[in-house]
């Protein structure tokens, strides 16, 4: 039997990483978690976790991209992978997707992963040492057959409006600076351009002149050009032209048609790329 293998990164998630932990173990998964030098009791926490879970711990003052990379080398050789963060709680969905014994397989929703054997991820080339955006750009060089649009778990609840500021802010002091080197990230692991960007974040024209500056500086540091137009478009269109009703593979599978929401402004980039065919009972716009 195919062991399964679950990884991930963390920094400073020390309320969060207990339960998240609980919501991915089974007796028969490999855990393994790479921390990025938590200074908030992340690592001592997961000292105490290790035993009754099993869990398999490093250290690596890294990006989440380099984090997620030097945990999938971790695997055993030969497992299934899913990759899984530790501010959120996972459901049954998740297990239910692991254990199906489908490869190349992309869970699209608030929460992502993409469950494939460790070999053939690496064929394709690991995690990118990016510290935003690093899912999209692995993903748009990973192989994706199938697509289920699933809900599979859900972020940490905290009494904000802004929870990617609340977690920047808890990662660093000085989360502005933070925030800056991640648009600079988005731009290279994207791959996209200035009016892109515009147009994800609409509410940002203020700071034309900033996001400017940061879009020549991604293009200095090197930006990640892996297919055309550009990855993001690249894996969002092999993601659309794959999905399916879950249902169809995984009978008790807990599922609901136009569960999976894609915003307003990600659907008016896919309109500036004439990209609109898709199944729409699947996913809705708002």
């Amino acid at each position: 039997m195919t062991s399964i293998c679950v990884y991930g990164t963390v920094f400073n998630n020390v309320n969060t990483v207990e339960d998240s932990i609980k919501s991915v173990w089974s007796p028969d998964y490999d855990i393994v978690i790479v921390d990025n030098y938590s200074k908030d009791g992340t690592w001592e926490k997961l000292q105490e976790l290790k035993k009754e879970y099993n869990l398999k711990l490093y250290r690596l003052k890294s990006s989440r991209g380099r984090g997620r990379a030097y945990a999938l080398e971790q695997c055993p050789e030969n497992s299934t992978t899913a990759y899984f963060d530790l501010d959120v709680m996972y459901n049954q969905n998740f297990h239910k997707a692991i254990k199906s014994g489908l490869k190349e397989l992309f869970i699209f929703g608030p929460v992502m992963s993409y469950i494939n054997s460790k070999e053939d991820i690496l064929k394709t080339g690991n995690w990118r040492d990016l510290n935003f955006g690093e899912d999209i750009e692995f993903l748009s060089r990973q192989n994706i057959s199938i697509t289920f649009p699933l809900i599979i778990g859900k972020n940490e609840d905290v009494a904000t409006k802004n929870l990617y500021i609340e977690r920047e802010k808890r990662y660093s002091n000085f989360w502005k600076i933070r925030v800056l080197k991640n648009i600079i990230d988005q731009y290279r692991g994207w791959g996209i351009s200035f009016s892109d960007i515009q147009i994800i974040y609409p509410y940002t024209k203020k700071y034309r002149a900033i996001l400017i500056l940061l879009y020549f500086i991604s293009v200095v540091i090197g930006k990640y050009k892996n297919a055309y137009p550009n990855n993001y478009i690249y894996f969002i269109k092999k993601a659309l032209s794959t999905i399916v009703d879950p249902k169809l593979y995984i009978k008790d599978i807990n599922f609901h048609e136009g569960q999976i929401v894609l915003s307003r402004n990600i659907y008016n980039l896919l309109v500036k790329y004439n990209i609109k065919n898709y199944d729409n009972k699947l996913i809705k716009i708002e």
